[in-house]
């Protein structure tokens, strides 16, 4: 009984996060077009090859500026209506404490948080957040990154070796072999103002504290880890309005650091190692592959067909990128 109750309270939950989501992304709905994955030569050979899509440690996106805007919006709203709550909704702020400590020691050193605003924010808000036994378990966010952009140079450049690589594209998301793979999610990236994603937050805690003062006592704690992994997705789909011609969805894989540890690897990229796992995929979700602008397209046009028939991909077509560019 106590498990159909918490089910009923967590499927209320995603319901009032996905009516929200829609407001703040103008009802654009949940289907896309074909996804692509621009990348290097050495990258697709081992999505090929292994079978399998490689996810990145959050902490280590290319501009960690668009998590820093997700969890300053978050935290600023919290701090907001902590200051005006009503005597009822004092235990769910103090969840909220926890939850938002958490999700701050999650994505970021607490060391070394890189903003002034949300260092202040942790110190302050450990002070009177949960005791240890109560808080909310620290988990990895880690994410595979796709747009829906087709040929394009604004993804050529930067993600596929200055036009060498590949664009990998997959059945995008509702589709018959949708590119979702088992015990992942995948986001449409939001790229509204911050006014806008303010609004959403406030919808969002509003609808949450709600569903938290009619929840029985032994099933809170459960619900608030359900909040809290909702709150990492829209703290990584959350990017500036000046990127929003990228077009972009993020697949994301959560799960809490000891699990995660055993599964991890890790490369350098440059001067920083970065942790990543790999994920299989369904291989029919993979539909076409456009070479690069600057790739040698006869020769390896010739070896990817020989690829996709050794590794059993049958659904997927390889075509030349139409960008002019040298």
């Amino acid at each position: 009984m106590t498990e159909n109750k918490l089910e009923k309270l967590q499927i209320e939950l995603h319901e009032a996060h996905d009516e929200c989501l829609k407001v703040l992304n103008d009802d654009i709905g949940d289907k896309s077009t074909t996804l692509y994955h621009y990348t290097s030569l050495e990258a697709a050979l081992e999505i090929l090859k292994n079978g399998t899509l490689r996810f990145t440690d959050a902490r280590y996106c290319n501009d960690p500026n668009e998590i820093i805007e997700g969890l300053k919006i978050l935290a600023e709203v919290h701090m907001e209506l902590r200051m005006s709550q009503k005597k009822e909704e004092f235990h769910f702020f103090l969840f909220m404490d926890a939850m938002i400590c958490t999700l701050i020691s999650t994505f970021w050193d607490t060391k070394d948080i890189p903003e002034t605003f949300l260092k202040a924010t942790y110190e302050n808000l450990a002070k009177t957040a949960l005791p240890s036994g109560l808080r909310i378990h620290p988990s990895s966010a880690y994410i595979c990154c796709f747009s829906e952009s087709n040929d394009d140079l604004r993804q050529w450049i930067p993600y596929a070796r200055n036009g060498e690589g590949l664009g990998i594209g997959f059945e995008g998301v509702n589709q018959e072999h949708s590119i979702t793979l088992n015990n992942t999610f995948i986001v449409r990236v939001s790229y509204a103002t911050i006014e806008k994603k303010k609004e959403y937050a406030y919808a969002i805690y509003k609808k949450a504290c709600e569903i938290f003062l009619r929840t029985e006592l032994s099933l809170i704690a459960s619900l608030m880890v359900e909040l809290q992994i909702l709150t990492m997705y829209d703290i990584i789909a959350c990017k500036s309005e000046n990127y929003k011609d990228e077009r972009e969805w993020r697949l994301i894989k959560i799960c809490t650091n000891n699990i995660l540890l055993e599964e991890t690897s890790f490369i350098n990229s440059g001067s920083i190692i970065k942790p990543y796992i790999d994920i299989p995929l369904n291989k029919d979700s993979l539909i076409d592959i456009i070479l690069g602008p600057k790739s040698s397209n006869s020769l390896n046009h010739i070896s990817l067909k020989k690829i996709l028939t050794k590794y059993n991909y049958k659904k997927t077509t390889i075509s030349n990128s139409n960008v002019l560019y040298r």
